[in-house]
């Protein structure tokens, strides 16, 4: 499989990256199916119409809280392009037989309660789609943390009940600091050593 995710926006660079995944489909280049690749993006509402028209690659759409006043706070494309907005634009954008994927990172106390749940699957219930919950992977701010592990269990287990096919990813990566949200902390870090700092602090 390969995910457009982690590099930066894909949706801020679509010409490219459409042309791209054109190139990973070619059966005369590398010929990967359209359903093995998957293009994520944090919600550019405005380019989803542009997204279909132009591939039959997976999408997928970081959402990570079921409100505007969290998503706000974590995600800066929300003051932008609200969930009402993306919504919208999704459902108005999406053709039929068309499916999504919403990803959800779960923080502990953050956006995890079964009350959270319950808005995530309002949220969702009109879309085509699966979700994928995501508990947070250890990272350089020590309040960003996942839930305990039953506590993940209700959470998709009150998605499955409201009738949405509702998955936990399992990580991978972790145990190097190479898993989801991991590299881009590390990265923040060494930027502030200077290079000839070998401090225990430093590298901590």
């Amino acid at each position: 499989n390969i995910v457009f995710m982690g590099m930066g926006e894909p949706f801020d660079n679509l010409e490219a990256v459409l042309r791209s995944v054109e190139l990973l489909t070619d059966p005369h280049a590398f010929g990967f199916a359209p359903t093995r690749i998957t293009v994520s993006t944090v919600g550019v509402a405005d380019k989803l119409t542009t997204f279909f028209a132009g591939t039959r690659a997976e999408l997928a759409i970081s959402l990570n809280a079921p409100d505007d006043a969290r998503r706000d706070h974590i995600m800066p494309i929300n003051r932008r392009f609200d969930l009402a907005a993306l919504r919208d634009a999704l459902l108005a954008a999406m053709p039929a037989g068309r499916r999504v994927l919403f990803q959800y990172a779960l923080f502990d106390g953050f956006n995890d309660s079964l009350a959270d749940a319950e808005l995530l699957a309002d949220y969702v219930a009109p879309v085509r789609c699966r979700v994928n919950v995501i508990p947070a992977n250890p990272g350089p701010d020590p309040s960003l943390v996942a839930p305990p592990p039953e506590r993940v269990d209700a959470f998709v287990a009150h998605l499955r009940a409201r009738g949405v096919t509702a998955l936990v990813r399992r990580p991978r990566g972790r145990d190097i600091g190479g898993a989801c949200g991991q590299l881009a902390g590390r990265a923040r870090l060494v930027t502030l050593r200077s290079p000839g700092d070998r401090s225990p602090q430093a590298s901590s």
